[in-house]
């Protein structure tokens, strides 16, 4: 077994995560901790060395950023073995690891991964709960799930084999901060995994509790994430229909409904309805740009890598 971490500038929060899990128990099998740090040197490698020596702890540095070059860069230096992956600030269950252990014995043809709770800076006001991603307000599976509808897991709290991961091409390194698809790393290569023919499992005992700081939990945050989420789909789903000025019909009249709610909840409305209303026109905003991104795109080639040109 191996723990694979990602990380940039912040030693703080990788220091309270490695100090959670030199307090699990490490299974006979355990091999060590990577650290990837990327995009620059901040202070890791020291967080890194000072780790308890029962973690084994590795430092890697990779100089461009992107958490998920940084994954792939880690995972090329693994044998073949069970694969943690976390993120820098998490803490875990004592059992956390021993639990991913005995899932991957019983069927070694999966991926795996856990519930999560959260560790809230400044607990958000109770409306907002709703609206904030699993990663800020917990996840554990609800409904029910089968061959039509296979569980994906968080980033930060599942497992693979490196030699699954790899086979199904690593992490995808057009997703994270920087490029249109901001999030979801993890969903890209489960369904990867599930292509080629592995199961998932869902193991209750790895739990891990996410750290979510005051700036990530809160109205403003929310309303980006909203125009984010807005430009992410549209770049993943095909346009269909008849549109005008690169946009199907439907994104338009979402949009101007929702600057009409908008303007009216700012003269009579509530504070949950403003930001009801902002958030709705948030993520039209995103699904407008991100549809005229796909219709105005300058194609790719190899000497021209990009995928869409930026519109205004």
């Amino acid at each position: 077994m191996y723990v694979l971490i990602a990380t940039a500038a912040r030693p703080e929060l990788l220091t309270r995560t490695l100090d959670s899990l030199a307090s699990c128990a490490l299974p006979d099998t355990f091999r060590e901790v990577i650290v990837v740090e990327n995009g620059g040197r901040r202070g890791v490698e020291e967080a890194v060395a000072n780790a308890s020596p029962s973690l084994r702890a590795r430092y890697m540095f990779r100089e461009e950023p992107g958490k998920c070059g940084a994954l792939n860069a880690g995972l090329a230096t693994l044998d073949p073995g069970l694969v943690v992956f976390l993120d820098d600030d998490v803490r875990l269950a004592p059992e956390t690891l021993t639990a991913y252990t005995q899932a991957a014995a019983a069927q070694p043809r999966a991926y795996y991964g856990g519930p999560c709770a959260v560790d809230y800076e400044t607990p958000p006001p109770s409306y907002l709960i709703k609206y904030l991603p699993f990663s800020a307000r917990g996840w554990e599976p609800e409904g029910t799930y089968g061959a039509d509808r296979p569980m994906h897991f968080l980033g930060f709290n599942w497992a693979a084999h490196a030699e699954d991961v790899r086979a199904a091409g690593g992490f995808p390194e057009h997703v994270g901060p920087g490029q249109v698809v901001r999030v979801g790393d993890e969903d890209f290569v489960q369904d990867a995994l599930l292509q080629r023919g592995l199961a998932w499992e869902y193991v209750p005992a790895a739990r891990v509790w996410h750290w979510v700081p005051r700036e990530r939990s809160d109205a403003r945050w929310l309303i980006e994430r909203g125009y984010h989420n807005g430009r992410s789909r549209a770049s993943l789903t095909p346009s269909g229909g008849v549109g005008v000025f690169g946009c199907p019909w439907w994104v338009w009249r979402r949009w101007v409904t929702s600057q009409l709610r908008s303007a009216a909840t700012r003269l009579v409305g509530s504070e949950q309805g403003r930001f009801r209303a902002a958030y709705g026109l948030s993520i039209n905003r995103g699904l407008l740009h991100g549809y005229r991104e796909k219709a105005f795109a300058t194609p790719a080639t190899p000497n021209n890598p990009s995928i869409a040109r930026p519109v205004s």
